[in-house]
């Protein structure tokens, strides 16, 4: 059986039941032994203030090849939100669908590509064991093999913040070669689509109640923006929208579309605790378009606020060695192959500059919530993604330092 068409019927009582575990570890096996199940516990991980858009569970399984060997097993299983609002949610944007077609699809490629590679180091993302179509997924358990999430509220380090740099440079690297073959500019890899209509407001609402924020919360120095940011809202959220149109003149590549702290796992030394390894999970946002909105995801909800202010450069250096480095191995017999220059990654940035603007101002207030104060994802989608708890001094800091660029700007039709 082919593990990408899989049509077991999982016990609703569980995220999946025996017979579709022992499946998929057959499938996942290169021996193709028969594994029974001989028991299991099952965990779920994702609390309130996570903002997932699916339900995850720890598995861990013990089990029992054709040959009486027994193992012990660590497995994510990922299925749709239990939340009836969080569920038609993502069932209508078709986001878990996309993830499950990136797995199957587009990142054993990238496997295949690394694995013809010298020197080329391990995948990014975790290894793929199952799925049932289109609403459950099954994945290594990266923490069995020492990695783990980074602290959100921090927000990443220097060292974090190169990794992660050097890490979304060489999965951008990769998509490179494939691009015709995968049809990466087909409209299944648009940004967002024909339903961006349907979020228009949610974004709306968004800069409306940053902007009452700064008016009753902020010092008067902030009032003249806030009211800009009020008074043109919609010609805001319009041009938020054409920054997001791919262009034929970027250079486009496979997105992530989620690069965010909590869709980070970091592995760290056990000499010196330093951090070595890096991780990418939650594919369901993946796009094809310009590199730069990617990074400027990264840059504007994540990273910490002193790394954002001093050493963006430092972290576009990185970037570019890395995308050069990976491109120029992968692709070597690609005589048309051509890598922007870093003074090019550098305009492109400038210009997609808005992008991480407006992503920071749509999700800061959820990412930086206090855990105390964390809705879950139903709530939020009632609110219009508008989280309406008190809005925590993180966010307030890290909104400020975004924003105080075009404080002192006479001319506030660049914002």
């Amino acid at each position: 059986m082919n593990p990408n068409s899989l049509s077991l019927e999982q016990d609703t009582s569980d995220p999946v039941d025996d017979r579709l575990l022992e499946e998929c570890l057959k499938q996942s096996s290169q021996k193709r032994n028969i594994y029974k199940i001989e028991g299991r516990q099952s965990r779920k991980l994702i609390s309130d203030g996570d903002f997932y858009l699916s339900s995850t569970w720890q598995e861990t399984v013990q089990a029992k090849n054709n040959q009486g060997d027994g193992w012990q097993k660590c497995l994510i299983v990922k299925t749709l939100p239990q939340g009836e609002q969080a569920r038609s949610f993502v069932e209508t944007n078709g986001w878990f669908k996309k993830e499950i077609m990136m797995y199957t699809e587009v990142l054993p490629k990238f496997d295949a590509l690394l694995n013809n590679t010298e020197n080329a180091g391990e995948p990014l993302w975790p290894k793929y064991i199952g799925m049932l179509p289109y609403n459950t997924l099954i994945l290594e358990d990266l923490t069995a093999k020492g990695y783990r999430k980074a602290n959100r509220h921090l927000g990443l380090d220097l060292e974090h913040s190169l990794l992660a740099f050097k890490g979304i440079a060489k999965f951008h690297a990769l998509s490179l070669a494939l691009k015709d073959e995968l049809s990466l500019q087909s409209k299944e890899f648009v940004r967002f689509g024909a339903k961006y209509e349907n979020r228009k407001d949610n974004f709306m609402d968004k800069l409306i109640f940053l902007s009452i924020t700064m008016r009753n919360e902020w010092e008067p120095k902030w009032h003249r923006l806030a009211d800009h940011l009020a008074n043109n809202f919609q010609e805001i959220v319009l041009r938020f929208q054409e920054t997001c149109e791919r262009k034929d003149h970027n250079f486009n590549v496979l997105n992530h579309g989620d690069p965010w702290t909590s869709n980070m796992l970091f592995k760290y030394s056990e000499f010196n605790g330093k951090v070595v390894g890096i991780r990418f999970i939650d594919f369901q946002l993946r796009h094809y378009g310009s590199f730069a909105l990617d990074l400027q995801y990264l840059l504007n909800t994540s990273v910490h606020v002193d790394v954002l202010k001093h050493h963006s450069d430092k972290l576009l250096a990185a970037y570019h060695e890395s995308l050069t480095i990976t491109a120029r191995r992968m692709h070597k017999d690609n005589k048309n192959l051509t890598i922007p220059s870093l003074a090019d990654i550098a305009k492109e940035m400038k210009a997609s500059w808005f992008f991480g603007l407006i992503m920071s101002i749509f999700l800061l207030d959820m990412i930086l919530v206090e855990p105390a104060e964390a809705q879950n994802l139903d709530t939020i989608i009632q609110n219009k993604w508008i989280n309406r708890k008190p809005l925590s001094k993180p966010y307030h800091d890290r909104m400020q330092a975004i924003l105080e660029p075009y404080l002192n700007n006479g001319d506030l039709t660049c914002l």
